[in-house]
């Protein structure tokens, strides 16, 4: 019976050494050794690989630096299939480095392929200097299912991609471009009132699954609670993912004026990403937020041109606004 239970806390110690060492494994590969054996299957990978290395790097945070060399050469070529993973890794881990990125490539006005255009619609409102660019391909007569996706992310609600997104809508069939302008249009439920009556019309469409989606989105515009119980309160507080998509909402909402404490503590963050969204969300919120302007020229300083150049945005369109 002894030796029994000599063996049954043999087995248990051997597993618990095997769980301790796969734990410091797991972690050690969450980190720059795993960012390193990630960016070799990015040099080295077949393109199924590669793409898969580049999703998982997404993760990884300000720890997958040493991956970023090989995330920028395979962005060389925008139109490279795993292009668009390395874009949004990109964003993540280096945004500084992901704004000079996209700054070059808008310079260099590529054609606006799916891929190319998906590519700026990962790297989000890094890109948004490059709207007008993307813009552009709103108006071929080819449905690029990415386009619309990709202007929202980039943070384009302008009223000419709404426009885009109605035109669609109106499609005499029920076809894949009016469906994608639906989900377009569930994307942008946070806009409100500036959506309502076409989201309206498409309540009494001939096919009911685009009827019945207008109907969720109509919920959606009605049932906007104030800030303090939109469960966006506190954003600052919580992980860094969190954050981009709280300010991404807010960036969109009317009543963002109620979270300006919020906005404005994420001005000072750590992560360059979340100072430089904060100023973003700051400037679509426009002429309501004029005692922050002394905040942003603050930021004028900043060491990253990201910042710099998203507060700058910001200033020069909350000034322009009435």
């Amino acid at each position: 019976m002894t030796s029994r239970r000599k063996i049954v806390w043999l087995n248990l110690s051997i597993l618990g050494i095997l769980l301790a060492v796969a734990i410091v494994v797991y972690a050690a590969m969450q980190g720059p050794l795993g960012a390193r054996v990630y960016a070799r299957t990015l040099r080295e990978g077949s393109p199924a690989e590669r793409l898969k290395a580049a999703t998982a790097l997404e993760s990884f945070g300000a720890s997958g630096r040493p991956a970023v060399p090989l995330l920028l050469e395979i962005l060389q070529n925008p139109n490279d299939r795993a292009a668009p993973a390395c874009a949004r890794a990109l964003r993540e881990i280096d945004p500084q480095a992901a704004y000079e990125y996209v700054t070059s490539l808008a310079e260099r006005k590529p054609s606006l392929s799916p891929t190319v255009i998906d590519v700026f619609g990962n790297l989000g409102p890094i890109a948004w200097r490059a709207i007008p660019l993307v813009r552009t391909a709103l108006g071929r007569s080819e449905h690029i299912r990415q386009l619309l996706p990709a202007l929202i992310d980039m943070g384009d609600y302008s009223d000419e991609v709404i426009a885009a997104i109605v035109a669609d809508s109106r499609d005499s069939a029920y076809s894949v471009k009016k469906w994608d302008a639906m989900l377009a249009f569930d994307r942008l439920s946070d806009l409100g009132a500036r959506i309502r009556p076409d989201v309206e019309r498409l309540t009494s469409d001939s096919t009911p699954a685009v009827s019945g989606q207008a109907k969720m989105i109509l919920a959606k515009i009605a049932d906007q609670p104030s800030y303090p119980l939109s469960g966006l309160r506190g954003f600052p507080g919580q992980m860094q993912t969190y954050q981009e998509y709280a300010l991404d909402r807010l960036s969109k909402q009317a009543r963002a004026a109620e979270a300006l404490p919020d906005i404005l503590t994420e001005l000072h963050s750590k992560s360059v990403l979340i100072r430089f969204m904060a100023a973003w969300t700051l400037m679509h919120i426009g002429s309501t937020v004029r005692s922050t302007l002394p905040q942003l020229h603050a930021l004028e300083a900043d060491p990253n041109s990201l910042v710099r150049d998203g507060a700058a945005d910001a200033i020069h369109t909350i000034e322009a606004s009435r």
